[in-house]
């Protein structure tokens, strides 16, 4: 059986709606702002040791 084009590209897309990513702290405001800027909201930060646990969600 061989898909289609947009079948394949129904099968690889997503819609992320959150991302929990883990950054150091000489990055945070970097990652925040690039974040932000491309529609994404901070939802949650939380210190781990030495690194940020940063949690954004994006409206679909």
């Amino acid at each position: 059986m061989k898909l289609t084009d947009e079948q394949i590209k129904s099968i690889m897309q997503k819609d992320t709606c959150c991302k929990t990513i883990l950054v150091s702290f000489d990055d945070i405001e970097k990652i925040v702002f690039q974040h932000i800027s491309e529609g994404w909201t901070l939802f949650n930060k939380v210190k781990i040791n030495d690194k940020y646990k940063i949690t954004f969600v994006k409206d679909r």
